[in-house]
């Protein structure tokens, strides 16, 4: 599951925190509307790291909120960048992941 953050957001998000909010996630895009794709998987990562019961209470609560974009900025506003640093290094460990494991095997030849 993820959880998508439009442009604007991001944008609004990116003036209070920096550039390092870009990197949250996957960015896509239709053509018109474009989004960042965050893995609720970096986010539990991240907030296992982080180790405060009221983020993983707010974790939590975001699982099973209807609008998770709002719950998931308010999150990010309400624990800053140490939360961000954390879920943006998770994510690049999970992409890293996803791409060694979908990488197709090499075959060595023992042929000389």
């Amino acid at each position: 599951m993820d959880i998508a953050l439009s442009m604007d957001a991001v944008n609004q998000l990116e003036k209070r925190f920096g550039q390092q909010v870009r990197y949250l996630g996957q960015w896509n895009t239709d053509g018109v509307f474009a989004y960042v794709s965050i893995p609720i998987a970096a986010l539990d990562k991240a907030a296992a790291e982080v180790n405060d019961p009221a983020l993983t209470e707010a974790v939590s609560d975001l699982k099973s909120d209807t609008d998770r974009a709002t719950a998931m900025v308010e999150m990010i506003e309400r624990f800053g960048p140490d939360l961000i640093g954390r879920m943006v290094s998770a994510y690049r460990d999970q992409s890293v992941w996803r791409e060694q494991s979908s990488a197709p095997p090499v075959v060595l030849s023992t042929a000389w």
